[in-house]
Parts: structure tokens; C-alpha cells; sequence
């Protein structure tokens, strides 16, 4: 035989649970001899203490992002701090330009920096007839700098 419950939730029953709360509370309110004046003070003190404490965080947070934005005008962009890290007349590898860049994902590299650059302009092989060589380097083209 399947369970059945005596009771079924209405909102009946709701309405009347609720209204026990707040008799219950009222009623552990009056036992404590707090007034309901103060704990209504205590409930905005500790409000306005969360708010200040959120508005202290999101400030701060809003203040370091505008720093970063404008700090990182063309630092951000890759195509430009690829071309920092070759010096005048210098050929580089994948792995010196990696290195050199502080990065390890070798796929993102060429995708995000080096296949930027080569479309730009900015660098070129120093063998294009064989791009995928082992041996393969990259310049800088003069005009760039």
C-alpha cells in the first residue's frame, strides 16, 4: 500500500504556518525584553555596515580595472608586445619569442601573436619557402619600428 500524507500544502496551511511564526517570534521578542524599536536600529546598523563594507570592495574593484584600462592602452594589444621583444637585426624562433613573451601554449602563441604580426606586416620569415621547418625564424621588418 502506498504512503499517503494526512496533509496536502495549501495555502490554507501556509498562511497559518506564517502567522505562528510571527506570533512565536513576537512572543521570543517580548521573553528577551527586547522592544521591537531596537531591534529594528540593530537591523539597519548592521544594513548600513554591509553596505559599507560592499561599497568599499566595489570601489576598489572599479578603481583597480580603470587603473589596469589605462595603464594597458597598447601593452595589450599582441601584435605590439610581440615586436618588443626582438632587438634591432635580430631572427627568433618560436620558442625564443615564447620565452621571451613569458608564454607556454605554443598553438595560442601563433595564433594570438604570430599569425597577427605576419598579417600585419610587422614580422617575416626568414625562410618562407619552408614555414613549418624546424629551423624556421622570424624578423622584424624595419618599417615597423
Amino acid at each position: 500500500m502506498p504512503y499517503a500524507p494526512r496533509l496536502s500544502i495549501t495555502p490554507r496551511l501556509i498562511d497559518l504556518l506564517s502567522r505562528i511564526s510571527e506570533a512565536l517570534g513576537r512572543w521570543e521578542g517580548a521573553a528577551a525584553g527586547l522592544s521591537p524599536k531596537l531591534r529594528r536600529e540593530n537591523r539597519i546598523r548592521s544594513i548600513h555596515a554591509s553596505l559599507a563594507i560592499g561599497n568599499r570592495f566595489i570601489l576598489g574593484a572599479l578603481f583597480e580595472s580603470l587603473s589596469e584600462a589605462i595603464t594597458s592602452d597598447q601593452a595589450s594589444d599582441p601584435v605590439s608586445r610581440l615586436i618588443a621583444v626582438f632587438l634591432p637585426g635580430e631572427s627568433l624562433s618560436i620558442q625564443t619569442m615564447m620565452e621571451r613573451l613569458a608564454l607556454r601554449h605554443r598553438t595560442y602563441f601563433r595564433r594570438t601573436f604570430l599569425n597577427a604580426a605576419l598579417k600585419e606586416g610587422k614580422v617575416a620569415m626568414t625562410d618562407p619557402h619552408s614555414p613549418h621547418s624546424p629551423k624556421q625564424r622570424y624578423r622584424l621588418i624595419t618599417k615597423s619600428r
